[in-house]
Order: C-alpha cells, then sequence, then structure tokens
C-alpha cells in the first residue's frame, strides 16, 4: 500500500510526511511530488491506495489532479489538504469522491482521523475486489462445466438435451455470467469453440471450413446484445453444426454431380455459383472441398476439361477452330489459343496438323 503526497511547497510535504510516517507507520512506499505533471507520472509508474493533496499549485490544481485519476477509473482515496476554505472547492472535492477536506495547519489528531478513515475505505475496496473475483471465478468455473457436460451431450448427438441444458444457463443470469456482455460473448464463444473442436476430433475438417463459413454470417456484437438474442441464436447454431456434418458426408455425391455437369454443359458459362447452387453449397465450401478432394482448382478444372474436348474435336478434320472453341465454352478465340497452347505446348493448328 502507496501513499502520494503532492503540494507545491516542499517544507509542506516534508511536514506531512514526516507525521504520516510518525502516526501511520502503515505504508510500505510514500510518494513525494511538487505539481501535477509530477503526480501524474507517479501514477503512471506506481499503484498509488491513498493521496493527501493541496488544492490550489501553479501548473494545475489539486482538483484537476484528482479528475484525471477518475477519468483512469484508478480508485485512489483522495485527502485534500489546502489552506482555502472555499465552498467551490469543498464542492468539487465531494463530487470527485474525496473522503477529506482538511485544512492547513492540520493538527496530529485530524490528520490521524482522516487517515484512519481513508484505510477503513481502502480494506473495504480489498474485500470488494476479493468478493468480485471470486464471484467471477466461480461463474467461470460453472461455464467450464457447463461446456463440457455440452461436450459430453454433443458426442452422444443428444441435441435436445444440449440445447436444454444450455437455455438453462441463459435462464438463469443472477448465477452466471450471461448477466454481463463479457459473460454472454464468453457463453457465444465457447459454444463456438466446443463444435469446431468437435468437427476436428472426427476429422470432419470439410464440415468444419462451412460451420466456419456459415456461422460467422451472424455478428457476434448482434448475437450477444442481451440474453434473448442469445436465446434465440442456440438452437440455430445447433441445427447448422447437424446441416454441416451432413453435407460433408454428402460431399462426394456433390463433387462427382458437379464433375458430371461440367462435362455434359461445356458450352454454357459455368461459374462455382452456378455450380455451387446445383448442389446446394456455398461457393466457398464447394472450392474448398472441390480443391481438397481433386487437387485441382474448380476453374482449373473446368479449363482442363473444356481443353481436352477441343482436343476430341480438334481430331476431326471437317471442324472449324472457331466452332470448336464456341462448343467448348471459349467465346474468345484469342483466349482459347492462348489456354490450349499453355495446356499442350501447341496451338490448336498445329495440334490438328499432327493429327
Amino acid at each position: 500500500m502507496n501513499l502520494l503526497i503532492v503540494d507545491d511547497e516542499y517544507y509542506n510535504v516534508e511536514s506531512v510526511r514526516m507525521k504520516v510516517e510518525k502516526l501511520c507507520p502503515v505504508f510500505e512506499r510514500i510518494f513525494c511530488a511538487y505539481n501535477l505533471k509530477q503526480a501524474l507520472e507517479v501514477f503512471k509508474n506506481e499503484e498509488i491506495s491513498i493521496m493527501i493533496c493541496d488544492v490550489e499549485m501553479p501548473g494545475g490544481s489539486g482538483l484537476e489532479l484528482l479528475n484525471h485519476i477518475r477519468e483512469r477509473n484508478l480508485s485512489t482515496i483522495c485527502i485534500f489538504l489546502t489552506a482555502y476554505a472555499k465552498f467551490e472547492y469543498i464542492s468539487q472535492a465531494m463530487k470527485l469522491s474525496s473522503i477529506d477536506y482538511l485544512l492547513k495547519p492540520v493538527e496530529d489528531e485530524q490528520l490521524l482521523a482522516s487517515l484512519e478513515k481513508a484505510l477503513a475505505q481502502f480494506r473495504q475496496q480489498q474485500k470488494a475486489r476479493s468478493d468480485d473475483l471470486q464471484v467471477s471465478r466461480l461463474k467461470e468455473n460453472e461455464l467450464n462445466l457447463l461446456l463440457q457436460y455440452c461436450m459430453e451431450l454433443l458426442e452422444q448427438e443428444k441435441f435436445d438435451q444440449l440445447e436444454a441444458a444450455a437455455k438453462d444457463y441463459l435462464m438463469q443470469p443472477a448465477r452466471s455470467q450471461s448477466s454481463t456482455e463479457k459473460g454472454r460473448i464468453s457463453f457465444y464463444q465457447g459454444i463456438l469453440t466446443m463444435l469446431s473442436d468437435r468437427f476436428k476430433a472426427d476429422g470432419d475438417l470439410d464440415a468444419l471450413a462451412l460451420f466456419s463459413e456459415q456461422s460467422g454470417l451472424e455478428s457476434m456484437e448482434r448475437t450477444c446484445a442481451s440474453l434473448n438474442s442469445l436465446r434465440q441464436w442456440l438452437p440455430g447454431i445447433l441445427a447448422l453444426y447437424q446441416n454441416c456434418k451432413q453435407a460433408a458426408a454428402n460431399t462426394d455425391n456433390a463433387i462427382a454431380a458437379v464433375k458430371a455437369y461440367i462435362h455434359s454443359h461445356l458450352e454454357e458459362k459455368l461459374d462455382r455459383d452456378t455450380l455451387a447452387a446445383k448442389v446446394y453449397l456455398s461457393p466457398d465450401y464447394l472450392s474448398h472441398c472441390f480443391k481438397r478432394q481433386t487437387g485441382v482448382s474448380l476453374t482449373n478444372y473446368i479449363i482442363g476439361e473444356r481443353i481436352e474436348e477441343a482436343k476430341r474435336l480438334l481430331s476431326k478434320k471437317d471442324l472449324n477452330i472457331r466452332d470448336i472453341a464456341i462448343s467448348c465454352g471459349f467465346q474468345n478465340i484469342s483466349y482459347f489459343t492462348r489456354q490450349f497452347k499453355k495446356s499442350t505446348g501447341m496451338t490448336p493448328r498445329e495440334f490438328r496438323g499432327g493429327c
């Protein structure tokens, strides 16, 4: 526990310091400052429990100093010690939660009584912080226990029981973290992490990619704005988990269907949005799964299939090269030639000459 004495008069500072050391020898360190700037430097580097401060000082008043402290949400207990008994000073000191307003020269008994009052308040603050910390830890532990229980239910695919347990937690804000925004965010992140970890444990990386994409569409701020919005979000996120599991299980069939569609519609405009819609997947998820399963991107696969079809048609000498390009989905003959040469090392005309 540290004390700071602030006064622009050196001898006043020393007098108060010696009195404090004699009357109340409980402080680990006593710091001294002679203006507002020096005092702020002390606060920047040290934790100050109690401050004894003059009001009128050159370069900034003690009231300004206390205002700076309160703006930083510091709980330093302040005792004003001044030669000025002005009502406006006393009024402002009270508004800034100063514990006492003493007049110079101060009697030893007055200073000791004020210090004892400040120490009593300091101990109350410590107890309150300790109690708050203990409650916070208990609530955090309760959330961890809930998530462990939910993970067990998730492993057994008991989704109704999982939802009921999580909603019960949210229905008891007084005994859970969910009464605060921070607590609601912890719950939200805990549920998402639990579901993601389950995908990883099952080796469902494709499902995890789809889940990560879809679950991020709803903003965390909106979801965690209230207990009601969090309760409404819960069934949806559990349903999304199940849908992603199912979609991943059907990925092989979906990729096969996309390949078949590409092969039979080479002359049409093919893009991932169109193809994804055919198999009821999101474009990003389709691209991810296609590359993962085939080793090539969806775009390169389409180009490769078109080039293979063009090679087959070029062996037929009666077909015009421009018509072949169009029938294979290349509307621009220059682009067709460029892609064909990139794939085969020859232009379409040179390829046909070698057939």
